[in-house]
Formats: C-alpha cells, structure tokens, sequence
C-alpha cells in the first residue's frame, strides 16, 4: 500500500507541475507547431545566404542520453526526449495550431 502512495505522490507531483506551467507560464512557450519563435530573417544578396533568428522555448535543451544526434533533443516540461523534439517539434501541445486547423478542416 505505501508503495502505490509514492508511485501516485509522483504523478500528482507531475501534474501539479505541468498545470501550473499551463495556468501560469502558458504564455512563455512558442505559438505554433515548433518549440521557437522566428524573430527575424535576414536576407545577404551578395553571399546567397540567409540568416534566420529565432527565440527558442526555455524547456527546450539537449541532453546527451543516446549515443546518436537525433535522441538529443530534450523538453524539460514533459520530461521527454525523442527525434521530434530534437527537431523542434512541439510535443505538449500547448499553444499550438493543431486543434484550430482540425476544426477549419471538419467545416
């Protein structure tokens, strides 16, 4: 019995958490499907190149877990690491255009 009181103590931990960050740090995660924001891209004609700026989500980091790149990615909020988030993909879903573009295609 005192064994599933710790392993649900560490769930409601959890939640706790990550209510908290969506109640009140919602607004510090990215809007979009990526965990950046673009700020600004700047065009150089001369060189061909382009450099594109970005603000990236503070729960976004690399840990290295895995002995290959791809597994790097990490978000802290979801306690997770996988290819996606490497990539910048969001995973938690939060302020994201998903539900809004599932709507628009259901019309």
């Amino acid at each position: 019995m005192y064994k599933i009181l710790i392993c649900l103590s560490k769930y409601i931990k959890k939640a706790v958490k990550f209510l908290k960050l969506y109640l009140w740090q919602r607004w510090r995660i990215p809007k979009g499907d990526y965990c950046y924001k673009i700020l600004r891209i700047d065009h150089n004609p001369k060189e061909g190149l382009s450099v594109i700026y970005t603000k990236v989500c503070p729960y976004w980091e690399i840990k290295k877990i895995k002995d290959y790149d791809e597994e790097d990615g990490y978000c802290t909020l979801l306690d997770l690491s996988d290819a996606l988030i490497w990539d910048k993909c969001k995973s938690c879903g939060i302020r994201n255009y998903f539900w809004r573009e599932l709507c628009i295609l259901r019309r």
